[in-house]
């Protein structure tokens, strides 16, 4: 027993948290929004609150789990355990984090639609494929952080399957719409970074050039899921600052400095005005 009281104060305090907290707070905004679309679409009564809240709780739970679990399981990883007392300190979290996941879940499972599972099941392996991408080192991150954007925006459809308590296309399409905007949303602040890394200005345009051919790209598949009647028109509108956003980027001058916080602030604001207009497209049918 006494193996497992090696005292956690041996941990300087902000390594200590580093090791079993996700860091991601991009990944944070893209589970918590896609969370909250989906089960407010979904949701047709008050009483559904309380299985929301367990999915929330597993989805958080879990999401959390995966910091210490990825630590202890990558070789390279700066936040490896390195002393029994930080071993002991992650594995009581990884442990408990998978609990409290396990526990949610239980819960939520017990009367959940099929769609449910199967998306949890694509979730997971979509997760893995991000995890052996990610051991690829950095050739591989940007594809890395859009797969675990997939992998977290199916939380959508999850959400939407727990409130209505069935399973439909609108499930499949909140997960689309969260991930098309979450995709958009990590390529502009990579942009971003690229432009305070990059050393001239032909190398500045090739970022922004490959930016706007995405929102291009989104912009166009959007269209073409309303012309087709998957979306309602209204759904458009929730895309429309982020899209203009980019649009306007050309127009900025160069050499602007990169103020991170500032930058994840306005991002934050982007991803909370998206999922207001997308809740009450559908909501309201336009």
């Amino acid at each position: 027993m006494a193996m497992w009281t090696a005292p956690w104060r041996d941990i300087p305090p902000a390594r200590r948290w580093a090791l079993v907290w996700p860091r991601e707070h991009g990944a944070w905004g893209i589970l918590l929004v896609s969370l909250l679309t989906g089960a407010a679409v979904g949701a047709s009564s008050a009483p559904i609150l309380a299985r929301e809240g367990w999915l929330l709780t597993a989805a958080v739970a879990v999401f959390c789990a995966h910091t210490p679990i990825e630590n202890v399981l990558s070789p390279d990883s700066p936040f490896r355990p390195r002393t029994t007392s930080e071993l002991h300190w992650v594995t009581f979290f990884a442990v408990a984090f998978s609990a409290i996941g396990g526990v949610g879940l239980g819960v939520v499972a017990d009367r959940a639609p099929v769609g449910f599972y199967v998306v949890g099941l694509v979730t997971a392996g979509i997760l893995g494929v991000q995890g052996v991408l990610k051991r690829r080192g950095r050739p591989m991150r940007l594809l890395a952080q859009l797969t675990g954007a997939l992998g977290l925006a199916a939380t959508a459809a999850m959400a939407c399957c727990v409130a209505s308590g069935r399973t439909d296309r609108l499930a499949l399409i909140l997960w689309a719409a969260n991930w098309l905007f979450a995709t958009n949303q990590i390529l502009y602040v990579q942009l971003r970074i690229h432009e305070s890394r990059a050393g001239n200005a032909k190398k500045k345009l090739v970022g922004k050039r490959f930016f706007l051919g995405s929102e291009i790209l989104t912009a166009a598949g959007l269209g073409a899921f309303w012309r087709i009647g998957l979306i309602p028109a209204g759904s458009l509108i929730a895309f429309v600052p982020a899209l203009m956003r980019g649009a306007i980027l050309p127009i900025l001058p160069d050499g602007r400095p990169l103020e991170i916080r500032r930058l994840g602030k306005g991002e934050l604001a982007h991803a909370l005005i998206f999922a207001a207009l997308l809740i009450l497209s559908f909501k309201i049918g336009f």
